[in-house]
């Protein structure tokens, strides 16, 4: 049986195929491009839930990376740790099978964490937009 939201989710997903490929109940083709973007973060640099979202054209869908980012099979080679909540804070859920395992990571690759539990985020936020240049 599914649930109320699950059942809203597919009645509104169906009116949008033009940007969805359903696997089951969960969009594949907005996963796979949530984790493109991911893939694309540099090794001592992090992203926000907000800003991968807006980078893939859904300024709203922080909540729906999130989802991607639990969802991911290890097998994607996708460095989700990379991406923390807009504070710079590492998530719990992440601790699941390793406890501190994302801040472990992030300071492996050089990211620098303020006493709070923070990332710093004025030196470490992966800026795009000036990788271009």
């Amino acid at each position: 049986m599914q649930s109320r939201f699950s059942l809203m989710f597919l009645r509104y997903t169906e009116k949008r195929t033009d940007n969805f490929l359903f696997v089951g109940r969960r969009s594949m083709g907005t996963f796979e491009e949530i984790w493109d973007i991911v893939r694309r973060i540099p090794p001592g640099r992090v992203a926000t839930y907000g800003q991968v979202a807006y980078l893939t054209g859904r300024p709203r869908g922080a909540r729906l990376v999130g989802y991607a980012m639990a969802a991911c099979p290890a097998e994607k080679n996708v460095p989700c740790h990379r991406v923390v909540d807009r504070f710079g804070g590492t998530k719990r859920a992440f601790d699941t099978h390793m406890p501190g395992g994302q801040r472990f990571l992030l300071e492996n690759e050089g990211v620098v964490f303020r006493p709070d539990g923070t990332v710093d985020m004025d030196r470490c936020a992966w800026r795009p937009e000036q990788e271009r240049t």
